[in-house]
């Protein structure tokens, strides 16, 4: 049985989460956002 290392590091502007599989030392990085697509479809009529 493996276990799974996690930690999360939230400040005012980022969220990091750390997640250890024990398997090699690839990493990732994903920007994401909570804008709904109606709200990107809206304010892109503004050019």
């Amino acid at each position: 049985e493996q276990t799974l290392k996690m930690s999360f590091n939230i400040s005012e502007k980022h969220i990091l989460i750390d997640l250890d599989l024990h398997h090699g030392k690839e990493s990732a990085v994903v920007y994401t956002c909570d804008l709904t697509e109606e709200y990107v479809r809206i304010n892109g009529k503004y050019n």
